[in-house]
């Protein structure tokens, strides 16, 4: 599954590879800023329902509840996106990119809910083909399309109809598979099938409407800064800005792959009160993702403008200063991003929402301070101010859950021992 992961993400960074080398950093920056407008507002309404589904080990709603949900949400998504395009004030032209986008990533809404079907019924495999086949069909069409025509909005959508291609095609039919097998194993019939009840939709939208807010929310955070720079600096500029920020992915995966594997054990020692262990084990992953962001600040200071030169031509090459700041706030990010598990190990849900309500007011002061005068750099330095501001609330949140769980052992243990005195 890491394997397909970054195939995926590898295959998601050629795609900003193939418009910098086939075309101006225009083409970059339009497919970006299209990513930053749509990508918080269908995370919002996808509702991480694909979390919600795979966690739901009791079956208390049927796929067909999460899948009607699903197709409910995108359609109000849809909308939210063409609306919010047509009153953006952007051109004609990056209109109908954005809502070309917001389009592709509708269509793939469909399939992050199969795979939380998957996922839920361990079949990992499924999700790694689906994702591998994606990523190289979405890649290969916007290849071949830009590279002919050198219309971003036609490479766009050659992106949604591969992406449509594998719903239909592959993913569907992956989740049929798998209901049959429950089916076998468990005696009962299961299919396909949708049903509309409207009580549960609502009771199962209630519950996930808090992680609609976290995910829109942890977004913004990070998609403010190309706002500002595609309002003071133009396309060209948040085009540029894109594609040194992307390079981050790299560490982030190797961060999220880290998180994953300890997030299990990181709850079980929260649950079970062995707090010190806990902050121990914490203390190193943390110590691990800054050391893979100092990595990359190194690299970035040693090679910035081999790096840029190589990946996406010499005038990106020009900007391997701000390829560091990138990178410095990017080192900043990592730790941000382990401490989400450590969190979410310690079961603080409600208290997320606020933390990052913070940091995206934090995110556009930083901006609007840092941006207009500072540009591309100023816009790196506004993501690092944003990465601190998180890891800040972070820190208060988990003292205040280790304290929490401090209080609540030791009244445990003084019940036990009261208990045995009465025995």
């Amino acid at each position: 599954m890491l394997a397909a992961n970054v195939f995926y993400k590898g295959c998601q960074w050629a795609m900003l590879v193939v418009l910098a080398w086939f075309g101006a950093p225009e083409f970059v920056g339009q497919f970006v800023l299209s990513l930053a407008v749509t990508t918080p507002i269908l995370a919002f309404f996808m509702l991480q329902l694909r979390m919600v589904q795979a966690t739901d080990a009791t079956g208390e709603y049927k796929f067909g509840d999460y899948f009607v949900l699903r197709a409910v949400t995108t359609l109000l998504a849809f909308v939210a996106i063409v609306f919010t395009a047509i009153c953006s004030g952007y051109r004609p032209e990056l209109v109908m990119i954005i809502v070309a986008v917001g389009l592709s990533a509708c269509i793939d809404s469909f399939s992050d809910i199969i795979y939380g079907l998957l996922q839920q019924r361990e079949r990992m495999d499924l999700i790694a083909k689906s994702m591998i086949i994606k990523g190289a069909l979405s890649l290969a069409g916007l290849t071949v399309v830009f590279w002919a025509t050198r219309q971003l909005l036609y490479g766009v959508l050659m992106i949604a109809a591969a992406r449509l291609l594998v719903v239909l095609l592959c993913d569907i039919s992956f989740a049929a598979c798998v209901l049959q097998e429950r089916s076998a194993v468990s005696g009962q019939k299961l299919k396909l099938e949708v049903n509309w009840q409207s009580a549960r939709l609502m009771a199962l939208a209630k519950l996930s409407l808090p992680l609609g807010f976290v995910a829109m929310l942890d977004l913004l955070c990070y998609t403010t800064p190309k706002y500002f720079v595609a309002h003071y600096w133009g396309e060209a500029a948040v085009g540029i800005f894109g594609a040194l920020f992307y390079i981050r992915e790299v560490g982030a995966t190797a961060v999220l792959a880290i998180g994953q594997a300890a997030a299990p054990r990181l709850s079980q020692l929260f649950s079970s009160g062995r707090l010190r262990s806990y902050s121990q084990l914490l203390m190193f992953l943390v110590g691990g993702s800054a050391a893979i962001g100092g990595l990359m600040v190194l690299a970035a200071w040693l090679a910035g403008p081999i790096i840029l030169r190589a990946v996406y031509g010499v005038e990106y090459a020009e900007h391997a200063d701000t390829l560091v700041w990138v990178m410095i706030a990017a080192a900043v990010f990592f730790v941000a991003l382990l401490n989400n598990f450590a969190m979410a190990a310690a079961r603080c849900f409600r208290l997320q929402i606020l933390v990052f309500a913070v940091v995206a007011v934090s995110s556009w002061i930083a901006c609007y301070f840092l941006v207009p005068e500072g540009g591309l750099s100023g816009a790196a330095k506004a993501l690092g101010v944003t990465s601190l501001t998180q890891i800040l609330g972070q820190v208060i949140v988990i003292m205040y859950a280790l304290r929490s769980q401090q209080l609540a052992c030791q009244h445990n243990s003084v019940a036990a021992l009261n208990m045995e005195g009465l025995c």
